[in-house]
């Protein structure tokens, strides 16, 4: 079963596919959905209206704007969206796991497969770092993935490992992406319709700017937004900052929020990858992605209990925030439940997160 998501002679560069690094703020682009669409801006007056009508079957959390997506909302327009799975398991409570196997046995109707290990920098001894941007061009490009389409990603878990994906397209400059509230858990767990087998067919597209039918023509543009990604570099000068400050200056300095787990962020557990210790960066808090959703449905919890976890862990929304956990994964689950809180501005991941910070500071002892 072919697998491969992109040729690697793909050639860029013509005037319909634009790959640029330049800094294009503001990080976060207004979202916009698709025509007919339940969650479609509205006035106020409507949005009551629509909201009393509705009822039970829209989410209590989710926004004109959420970065969340509901499932009734998304199989009723399934036509409407790409869908990615995003699903990811190379990690030891997952051991035995085959995430592509999974996908071609069940998946939601006209998904595709984003291999979060294999569209990234294959080349770097760190995990699943970012990819370039002609890497996620290919991948886009041959799944008929265009820059102004809405694309929806989600997980098997709930919503564990679709945020890495959903983050990666944002900060490259797509604006309409989505998560999957709940994920394929509670798609499957609701009687949703999924599908199997191999995966579908992708459109060709066609660079040539005379072609107007037949193959899809290409509009894609990626960008790296470099506001949204910090650094190993950058986050040892603000180490090297936070320690030389007095504690009326730390609120002047980034705040680093760690997604690990309590047990690996405070030393009491051991890191899943062999050689890294655990612990945290010296003036960082945790907030744990694993307790960000339900447990039953692995939807993300409400607002309120959201911003409720925070305060408790002293996650200071008034800063500038940087994310990190273990590899640069669930790091995007605390910055997707960090914008709900409507945090969309002066934040950003940590893309080697914990394990390259760790494996740096072993190779100078």
């Amino acid at each position: 079963m072919l697998r491969r998501f992109f040729s690697p002679n793909f050639i860029y560069g013509s005037s319909h596919l634009s790959i640029s690094s330049k800094q294009n703020p503001p990080f976060w682009p207004s979202l916009s959905l698709p025509s007919g669409c339940f969650c479609e801006k509205m006035s106020s007056t409507a949005a009551t209206a629509a909201g009393a009508e509705a009822g039970a079957q829209k989410s209590t959390h989710l926004t004109e704007a959420s970065p969340l997506i509901s499932t009734d909302e998304l199989e009723r327009n399934l036509g409407k969206y790409k869908i990615l799975d995003a699903t990811w398991v190379k990690l030891p409570m997952w051991a035995g796991r085959d995430a592509w196997k999974e996908f071609c046995e069940s998946r939601i109707p006209g998904a595709f497969f984003f291999d979060i290990d294999e569209v990234a920098d294959t080349r770097s001894e760190y995990p699943h770092m970012l990819p370039s941007e002609e890497q996620l061009a290919g991948f886009l490009t041959q799944h008929g993935i265009q820059t102004e389409d809405h694309i929806v990603c989600y997980d098997s878990h709930g919503v564990v490992t679709s945020p890495r994906v959903w983050w990666t397209l944002k900060v490259f400059g797509l604006p309409n992406v989505f998560v999957l509230d709940g994920g394929l858990k509670k798609w499957k767990a609701e009687g949703r319709r999924t599908e199997s087998g191999d995966p579908p067919k992708t459109p060709s597209i066609s660079e040539d700017p005379s072609v107007t039918s037949g193959p899809v023509k290409a509009n894609l543009k990626v960008a790296l937004q470099k506001e949204g990604v910090r650094s190993y570099e950058e986050i040892r000068a603000l180490q090297q900052k936070l320690h030389s400050s007095g504690d009326s200056e730390l609120k002047d300095h980034e705040l680093i929020v760690d997604a690990r787990p309590r047990g690996r962020f405070d030393g009491t557990l051991p890191e899943p990858r062999e050689g890294i210790p655990s612990g945290h960066f010296a003036f960082s808090v945790n907030l744990p992605a694993n307790e960000m959703c339900d447990v039953e449905t692995g939807a993300f919890l409400s607002k309120e209990k959201i911003r409720k976890l925070a305060e408790e862990q002293g996650v200071d929304l008034d800063r500038r925030i940087i994310c990190s956990c273990g590899s640069g994964i669930t790091a995007a689950t605390v910055f997707l439940a960090l914008s709900l809180l409507g945090k969309t501005t002066n934040i950003s991941l940590y893309d080697g997160a914990w394990t390259e910070w760790q494996m740096r500071q072993l190779k100078k002892k």
